[in-house]
């Protein structure tokens, strides 16, 4: 059945192409020419399918130069720049080759995407609508419309489309693993046949197909407290993620421990007068997994907080920077007047930028969790900004990491050893920030959040300075885009369930807690 899937999207996209075709007649080019043009376009989708992305980009470039007018090499290029989520050059990319051929549904869906990854979901929204009215039965933008429509809260409008895209291919695992993100199952639900035959048919289903099943079911018996059943099939999904990739923990643990090492000592934390004196940031991080989002959404609820979600803000600013490898700082004066220079213009480029995202708010708030790496940066970047540090039981953590199939680069969430790992030397970073840092951010306990909601709500907004508001604590009712992993569940009152979730696993996490053993005790 899956190559038959698969043999309807070769047609659909052949039948694009034939629309497409270049002729002599339609470009203008002679037959050696045309010849050229169609050898280097052939060259530059088995390129891209290889993952060799400079030649395809190379091929793509050569044939623009014979015809400009050609659809394909700007398709291909947007499609290379998506991959290293350069995504403002895919929106550009995608944007020519939509000018030159307006009706091509497999560009619009593509475009689509990297639409929502610079948060212009509207316009996401309606790329994707003129796609399926040209091909109302593609499945792969059936399902990037549900998950549009989820992320601007339209959470009973996505489901349908999910399952319209099951409907049409029933081997396709990313609308399953939609559907159990957005759902909470219970017994005899109208989609316990429909998962019951995706577990059923999973052999016969693409690797990709079957890693976003495994993710899915997982969640599925979870819910329906088949815990064995549901450890077992994050165990499987995890296992072909990882064999995907090419990754070992050690350079993360590296990276901190080189961190802490350029900002020990004392002298560097007293330095508050060189970057930018601005209280227009609010920094919320930790571990993914840890609150960071719940926090988010409390705060966002305040009049004059606006929440702008996971930025890569910081690294940004922080890219090309020459310091200290021991006290960051330069010793040396000259280097030292140029150095702070660059630490003000920096701040400054941080400040502007982020506020431009929401001028009438008093206050932004940066929700990147892997922020909690550049603590010390923030402090001499920007003094007056406010920082939460989220923090939730580690086995909980670490196992809510090791449930979700992450659509960015999360790649130590997918063995259980290598979260655990990360998670230690996450744990030595903060403990490092407590001790050069005291008092400079507050520590949120996710499941003190969880016990008394009131009290803690409450705590947060005291530390960013700003009157209560009621509205804090109606936050599932504050009305916002919300673009992770638990865009579901801030939409909800307060739950407990994922409290103390480790417990019902048993031995299937010993990995997990055999590594974890030095900070559990």
């Amino acid at each position: 059945m899956s190559r038959t899937f698969k043999r309807k999207q070769e047609l659909r996209l052949k039948k694009e192409s034939k629309k497409l075709r270049l002729t002599t007649a339609t470009t203008g080019l002679s037959v050696d020419q045309l010849k050229q043009v169609q050898q280097l376009m052939l060259l530059a989708n088995q390129s891209f399918a290889a993952q060799k992305y400079l030649e395809a980009e190379k091929c793509c470039r050569m044939a623009l130069a014979l015809y400009p007018k050609y659809a394909d090499p700007y398709r291909i290029m947007a499609g290379i720049a998506l991959h290293f989520d350069k995504f403002v050059e895919a929106v550009e990319l995608y944007e020519k080759a939509l000018k030159i051929a307006p009706e091509a549904a497999v560009t619009l869906n593509n475009y689509s995407v990297a639409l929502k990854a610079l948060k212009r979901h509207e316009d996401a929204l309606a790329a994707l609508n003129k796609c399926l009215r040209l091909n109302p039965k593609y499945f792969d933008a059936l399902n990037n419309k549900g998950s549009v429509l989820s992320i601007l809260g339209q959470m009973d409008k996505s489901l349908p489309f999910y399952e319209k895209a099951i409907a049409i291919n029933p081997l396709y695992g990313k609308a399953y693993y939609n559907i159990a993100t957005a759902h909470k199952f219970s017994k005899r639900d109208k989609y316990c046949d429909l998962f019951e035959n995706a577990e059923n048919n999973l052999k016969q289903m693409p690797k990709a197909d079957q890693m976003n099943v495994h993710f899915a079911l997982g969640k599925y018996h979870e819910d329906l407290k088949n815990y064995k059943s549901g450890i077992t099939h994050y165990l499987q999904g995890n296992k072909i993620k990882s064999d995907s990739l090419d990754y070992t923990v050690q350079p993360a643990e590296e990276l901190m421990l080189e961190i802490q090492n350029i900002f020990n000592g004392s002298d560097w934390a007293l330095r508050k007068d060189v970057g930018s004196q601005s209280e227009v940031p609010i920094f919320v991080l930790g571990m993914p997994r840890s609150g960071t989002t719940l926090t988010e959404q409390i705060l966002a609820s305040h009049s004059e907080v606006f929440g702008a979600g996971e930025l890569k803000l910081l690294d940004k600013v922080a890219g090309g920077m020459s310091v200290n490898k021991k006290g960051f700082f330069p010793t040396e004066k000259v280097d030292l007047e140029a150095f702070e220079k660059s630490i003000k213009k920096r701040a400054d480029m941080f400040v502007n930028e982020l506020q431009a995202i929401d001028p009438k708010s008093k206050h932004v708030i940066d929700k990147m969790p892997q922020n909690f790496r550049y603590i010390g940066l923030i402090h001499v970047l920007l003094p007056g900004a406010k920082i939460i540090h989220c923090r939730r039981n580690p086995i909980d953590t670490c196992l809510s990491n090791f449930r979700i199939l992450f659509g960015e680069r999360m790649e130590y969430t997918y063995k259980l050893e290598d979260i655990g790992r990360y998670y230690l030397a996450y744990d030595r970073m903060m403990k490092h920030w407590a001790k050069v840092l005291p008092g400079r951010f507050l520590d949120f306990q996710y499941e003190d959040v969880v016990a008394d909601i009131d009290t803690q709500a409450r705590l947060l907004i005291d530390h960013c300075d700003l009157e209560w508001e009621d509205a804090c604590l109606d936050f599932h009712k504050t009305k916002r885009n919300v673009h992770t992993a638990s865009t579901t569940q801030v939409r909800q009152p307060i739950y407990n369930t994922s409290v103390g979730r480790y417990e019902k696993y048993g031995d299937s996490l010993k990995p997990l807690l055999d590594i974890l053993a030095p900070i559990l005790s």
